[in-house]
């Protein structure tokens, strides 16, 4: 392999390394990441092992995959390929694309928050409407009834039970009256 790789390929813009075995490298591209004695001891257990993808730090600490691939050879045993390329760029658009999904989650929550605001105060009208009516109702106005159509059965069953109790008390109130006169 070592003689039939010319010096052109020292110039491949790939970061490439081929070993004619796991521990005798024949050819490493000069684009190929300087790593230290870690580095290049786990580079070779992936060639043993043929671990097809590994990590590993560079000298400067940048984080580097590596792929292993075993290339068949005519007429001689399999040599060993291995490209590496730095995960920065991949871990700078995931980095990214969590701050658009954050920023995503953060408008859709103020939405929601505003919509569901909106909504409770649209829901809760009537009640207030009715609060309103029945603080204005006083003892000499007990013949004042409710008369809200709010849409809805539950209110609607809300207002009919005070104007059946706004009757009682009234009832009430004037059978009091006759009494005392």
């Amino acid at each position: 392999v070592g003689g039939e790789l010319s010096a052109d390929w020292r110039e491949v813009a790939a970061a490439v390394t081929v070993r004619e075995t796991p521990d005798h490298i024949v050819f490493r591209s000069r684009s190929f990441p300087t790593l230290d004695w870690t580095g290049e001891r786990t580079l070779t257990r992936a060639a043993r092992d043929t671990a097809p993808l590994v990590t590993v730090r560079d000298r400067a600490g940048v984080p580097v995959r590596v792929a292993t691939l075993a290339v068949d050879r005519p007429g001689a045993e399999p040599c060993i390929l291995q490209v590496a390329t730095s995960t920065l760029a991949a871990r700078r658009a995931l980095t990214q694309l969590a701050g658009l999904i954050l920023v995503s989650i953060l408008f859709v929550v103020a939405i929601a928050t505003y919509g569901s605001g909106v909504t409770a105060h649209r829901a809760l009208a009537p009640v207030d409407e009715i609060v309103r009516r029945v603080r204005h109702i006083q003892a000499t106005r007990l013949g004042d009834r409710l008369h809200i159509q709010a849409g809805s059965d539950e209110i609607d069953r809300l207002v009919a039970t005070l104007n059946d109790m706004l009757d009682r008390i009234e009832a009430s109130v004037q059978t009091a009256r006759r009494f005392a006169a």
